[in-house]
């Protein structure tokens, strides 16, 4: 369930995770995002439930976690998010990337209902050509829950 947060919430557990465009992306292709130590590792993933994504520009955030040149605003309005659960089911689908950008939505990030992701099979479709140059990054920060130690 995907519930915008019309106020700001706590966000304890956050993880920033980054996918990097080896190359000039083209319209439809798609981009997995990498692996994560938290995210990617079965025995801890069990346990994460997402509760909120932000996605940044290079109007908010010069540099990714691995020191890559962040992607415009432009370059965030060519993607959509799909999150895929650990059922192997799509839970988003073509999700607006923009709508994950604090700057032009009034501030809000969105609040999910602690959704069981397979981070690895989670990808991010192109939609148009020429916002995005190679070597550039898409960044975003999961805001999680361990359900081993729920925060009250």
């Amino acid at each position: 369930m995907l519930v915008s947060n019309s106020f700001q919430q706590p966000i304890g557990l956050s993880y920033t995770s980054e996918v990097n465009f080896v190359s000039t992306p083209t319209a439809l292709q798609i981009v997995k995002f990498t692996e994560t130590p938290i995210f990617s590792n079965a025995q801890i993933a069990q346990f994460i439930r997402i509760k909120g994504i932000v996605a940044y520009t290079s109007d908010a955030v010069k540099k990714s976690p691995g020191g890559n040149t962040v992607i415009s605003q432009n370059g965030l309005e060519s993607l959509y998010l799909n999150i895929i659960g650990t059922n192997s089911k799509s839970i988003l689908w073509d999700f607006p990337c923009i709508s994950l950008y604090p700057l032009v939505n009034g501030g809000i990030y969105y609040e999910f209902d602690k959704l069981a992701i397979n981070f690895t099979a989670c990808y991010l479709k192109v939609n148009v050509d020429g916002n995005i140059s190679a070597g550039e990054s898409a960044v975003f920060t999961w805001i999680y829950e361990d359900i081993r130690n729920p925060k009250k």
